[in-house]
């Protein structure tokens, strides 16, 4: 399958001896086995866990989350600990393996990996920790909008640009960079999380479901990104939901979505980050800005 982008979510299934499953294959089996898939790792790098932010990750995720000073996951069907650094090391050798394919050659060591702008000093000693367990020579840190703006210079440069200015705009699936401003708490799983309310909202209203347990959980949780997905192009989107061998379906409009006050609090986060990434440079709005590289799937809602 042709694939632009790896979600950072691994499964590990019952079998010990089967191979771990990555991206969106594995985030398939959360209504199956949500316990086991582990994803949105990169929120708890270099996070201690009396950090705020904690509480909501565990609100928000099926995995559990448990340590005295730094997060470690639990991981059911193998009965063992892993730290995020661990996961995060897992899926660097999973993309080492797929570019050795792709690209024919035999084994790659040297890499440069970008990272969000806000990421402070913990934060880049645990993707640090990830490459060295990963057996990899990390040549070099790269902040995400840098990276972008190097990428995008190169593909669209034509042979009369002697100069341009660019205002990168990246928001992905747990953070949002502009330029060297960030938000940790900003992201596509934050969009998502407003889905998951909406949805349960409507089963609640229209079906009678007071409580939530595991399996629902996990449905909604994964329909969730499905819809966002769907509402970007379409004004409604249904949604069906197995509870006790039983079908029960919602619909949820376009416009629900976008006038929820978590969204609209969402998009005003975004803004506020554009607004000081501008001022921070010293620039006026417009002047002199030659390109605006918007960034990652969310940037289409």
């Amino acid at each position: 399958r042709k694939q632009y982008c790896l979600p950072t979510a691994i499964y590990f299934s019952k079998k010990t001896d089967a191979p771990i499953i990555f991206g969106e294959d594995a985030l398939k089996m959360l209504p199956m086995d949500p316990q086991n898939v582990i994803y949105d790792v990169k929120r708890l790098l270099g996070r201690r866990m009396d950090d705020l932010e904690m509480v909501q990750f565990q609100d928000a995720h099926m995995f559990k989350v448990i340590g005295d000073t730094y997060p470690r996951i639990w991981v059911p069907n193998h009965k063992m600990w892993i730290s995020p650094e661990q996961v995060l090391a897992v899926v660097l050798v999973h993309l080492m393996q797929m570019a050795s394919l792709h690209f024919q050659a035999p084994y790659i060591r040297d890499v440069v990996v970008s990272i969000p702008a806000y990421f402070h000093n913990a934060q880049r000693k645990s993707v640090r920790s990830a490459c060295h367990l990963a057996g990899l020579n990390l040549l070099k840190l790269v902040v995400e909008p840098t990276a972008a703006a190097l990428a995008h210079s190169y593909y669209s440069a034509t042979p009369d640009d002697n100069y341009k200015q660019f205002l990168t705009f990246d928001c992905g699936g747990g953070t949002t960079d502009c330029r060297t401003e960030g938000n940790s708490s900003l992201g596509g799983i934050d969009f998502d999380g407003v889905i998951q309310e909406l949805l349960f909202e409507k089963f609640r209203d229209e079906h009678g479901w007071t409580t939530a347990n595991a399996e629902m959980k996990a449905q909604i949780i994964r329909e969730s990104e499905k819809v966002k997905r769907s509402l970007t192009e379409n004004d409604h989107e249904t949604v069906s939901l197995k509870y006790n061998d039983v079908y029960f379906s919602v619909k949820i409009t376009r416009e629900e979505f976008e006038t929820h006050p978590r969204t609209l609090a969402l998009v005003q986060q975004a803004i506020d980050t554009v607004k000081r990434a501008i001022a921070n440079a010293r620039m006026e709005k417009r002047s002199g800005m030659t390109d605006v590289p918007l960034l990652k799937s969310n940037i289409r809602m």
